[in-house]
């Protein structure tokens, strides 16, 4: 296996670590965690025929980015479970596989979650004695705890941007904050069916499933609503910094529209005159006259100023 760790808890409550996977371990134990991580496909191919999983779930092992649930195969349950690191793009997968004596994770990627958890048995081992539901709970309330420092990122961010630069949006701005959206929208399709997975293990369809933690998931199933929550008051002010952007570029259109509609109006009655004057018929005795040039700008200066108070009292600007 390229990386596989096992934690087995013996009957007399001794909890080993094992950096391999080791069957004959598992003897004379309560329950064990084994965690893959990278398998191969025949590495899963074992995996499947030691455990004796059902086929459909190996095949969602195998093609990642399924949406999250969880499946019941009447001895064990099948969990699909995403959880985010660095990156908003891609949620990292991890699959879990949990009866009454053992839990089996794997994942592609790197899991800071299950290595925080590994750490927690291996420095409170009297923890193991919980059994797996407790070690289900563990994984949930991690996974669902990664969420938490993106959205506050998210969060600071929109505030930073609506505190700061509300008066100023550019393009670029505009553009973090459709990218930001659009996270939220991925942040979103993952929560939405992580909180349905939640109530089924609280709500189980076979009392066998039924578990002394209840309380726990209850509070993971508070911490997703709250986190749906903010989703969504996020999306909405994204949604108001753009159609304020809209609306200020729309306002700004308008005064642009305005000022040339006014000067454009300003200018009919002149060129009107200029068009008259510059006929040069025969008979039109004010070409001839020595003060005509002169008149005709003064004439046409006072229509403009007639023009501009007349739109002034109109109050168009």
């Amino acid at each position: 296996m390229q990386l596989v760790n096992t934690m087995v808890v013996l009957e007399d409550g001794k909890v080993i670590f094992r950096p391999e996977f080791d069957s004959s371990s598992f003897n004379n134990s309560i329950w064990y965690w084994v965690d893959f991580f990278a398998p191969t496909e025949d590495e899963v191919a074992y995996l499947s025929s030691f455990f004796n999983f059902h086929s459909l779930a190996i095949e969602d092992c195998m093609y990642m980015l399924q949406r999250p649930k969880v499946d019941n195969y009447e001895e064990y349950r099948f969990f699909v479970l995403h959880s985010f690191n660095d990156s908003i793009k891609q949620p990292n997968e991890i699959n879990l596989f949990q009866s009454h004596n053992f839990i089996v994770t794997f994942h592609n990627k790197p899991s800071p979650t299950i290595e925080q958890i590994r750490e927690h048995y291996q420095q409170q081992p009297n923890r193991a004695e919980k059994g797996t539901s407790y070690l289900l709970y563990l994984i949930l309330f991690g996974i669902i705890d990664s969420y938490s420092p993106i959205l506050a990122g998210i969060g600071d961010e929109l505030e930073k941007i609506e505190s700061e630069y509300f008066v100023q949006l550019d393009q670029p701005t505009i553009n973090r904050i459709f990218k930001i959206r659009k996270e939220l929208l991925t942040l979103r399709r993952s929560l939405d069916p992580l909180r349905d997975v939640i109530r089924v293990v609280m709500h189980p369809e076979e009392d066998k499933w039924k578990n002394k933690y209840k309380i726990f998931f209850s509070d993971i199933h508070d911490s997703i609503t709250r986190l749906l929550e903010m989703t969504e008051v996020y999306r909405q002010i994204g949604m108001d910094l753009i159609e304020s952007y809209v609306s200020i570029n729309s306002q700004k259109a308008n005064q642009v529209m305005v000022m040339l509609t006014v000067i454009a109006t300003i200018f009919m009655p002149l060129t009107f005159i200029v068009g008259v004057y510059g006929m040069n018929f025969n008979n039109m005795p004010e070409l001839r006259w020595h003060y005509g040039y002169y008149f005709s700008l003064l004439f046409m200066a006072l229509v403009a100023g007639i023009m501009v108070l007349w739109i002034k009292r109109k109050n168009w600007f």
